[in-house]
């Protein structure tokens, strides 16, 4: 603290009398708890800032691994938007036939198929997804084996499924 006195002094944001003050309650304070108190002091302080440091550490830690975490829902979510553009069957995605379905949000879109999608459709044999993060084509027909990878990464993208191999009643036409 003689130190701090010191500078605060010389920067004239202390006058000499509050200085020589404080070099008194310094020395008082000394007397009073001798060496050994001012060393368990000093422990104190140490130990204090230790466990300040400790904290900040784990809160970085914490803060990383949230960036890390957000990072890879990121990549996540891009590989399974590539895998659902990569995968959507275009074949029987345009035809006379509009195939409605309901939507989680109780909307109720329709497609237009074509015959044979429709009974793929209706046999499980195809999907219908939706895409994450687009604006114009908003759901898509997979096959059946890329429902169900895409299930089990984002289950909220599968709108209608009813595949031998659907796992959980989310796979059908009704909102669930």
């Amino acid at each position: 603290m003689g130190d701090l006195s010191k500078e605060l002094l010389k920067a004239g944001l202390i006058s000499e009398k509050q200085f020589r003050q404080t070099q008194h309650q310094e020395r008082v304070k000394k007397t009073e708890v001798g060496h050994e108190g001012l060393d368990r002091e000093a422990e104190a302080k140490r130990a204090a800032d230790d466990r300040r440091r400790e904290e900040q550490r784990r809160k970085d830690q914490a803060r990383v691994r949230e960036e890390q975490a957000a990072v890879q829902v990121e990549v996540t979510r891009a590989r399974l938007k590539d895998l659902i553009r990569g995968g959507a069957v275009r074949a029987g995605a345009s035809g006379n036939r509009k195939f409605y379905f309901v939507t989680p949000a109780g909307r109720i879109p329709y497609l237009e198929v074509n015959e044979e999608a429709a009974r793929a459709l209706q046999h499980g044999d195809l999907a219908i997804v939706r895409v994450p993060d687009m604006k114009l084509e908003r759901h898509v027909l997979l096959p059946e084996r890329l429902a169900v990878q895409v299930h089990a990464v984002a289950p909220e993208l599968v709108v209608l499924f009813r595949g031998k191999n659907a796992p959980g009643a989310i796979f059908s036409d009704r909102p669930a």
